[in-house]
């Protein structure tokens, strides 16, 4: 039997449909091992279930929050940057976006020279530091006028960068300042409007 993709990477970083997928593994699993033996089990599922929650109350879970195929990720230093930012004090940044399927940023990462990282993604889009880029990026590469200097980055680097950023210790600050309440659980964006 093949080892699943899911098994063992950080529950944030699966699609939801991966999460669906995991539920499943982890009550299958949870249900042949002793209590005892299956305490970690119990607690990856219980993470499973939560994330799986938390994308049913954002609304849309399959398209708001679950990654979707990548286009294109790419670097540029970084611009526009609002006056009334944490941020906007910090100096220096690169701004690391991912481009989804649909031609909208799924997931973005600021490294700021001083240190600082923020991360956003469709699920946590919007903080008193920033937001998530609310651009529709063309399939051509006239989006690169809008970012001067700006490189493609291969995946990997990308994910490095994503993961680096899960651990960054302003993360639970961002969490912490979210302005989902205030702005919507979902980027305007990415509202029903945008379907078409």
């Amino acid at each position: 039997m093949g080892r699943s993709k899911e098994r063992g990477q950080p529950v944030i970083d699966l699609t939801y449909e991966e999460l669906v997928r995991e539920r499943s593994r982890c009550r299958q699993l949870v249900a042949v091992f002793p209590p005892k033996t299956g305490k970690r089990l119990k607690e990856r599922l219980r993470l499973v279930e939560h994330k799986l929650e938390e994308l049913k109350e954002i609304g849309n879970a399959g398209r708001a929050t679950a990654r979707v195929g990548s286009m294109l990720q790419f670097k540029a230093p970084g611009r526009c940057i609002h006056d009334d930012s944490i941020a906007s004090e910090w100096g220096e940044f690169v701004r690391f976006v991912e481009i989804g399927e649909d031609q909208y940023a799924v997931r973005q990462v600021e490294v700021f020279n001083n240190g600082n990282i923020l991360r956003y993604d469709r699920s946590h889009w919007c903080d008193d530091f920033g937001q998530l880029l609310g651009l529709r990026f063309s399939r051509q590469p006239k989006w690169a006028a809008h970012f001067p200097g700006a490189e493609l980055v291969e995946p990997a680097e990308f994910a490095r960068v994503w993961r680096a950023a899960q651990r960054a210790p302003l993360w639970q600050q961002q969490v912490a300042r979210s302005r989902a309440s205030k702005w919507g659980a979902l980027p305007h964006w990415l509202g029903p409007a945008c379907d078409s």
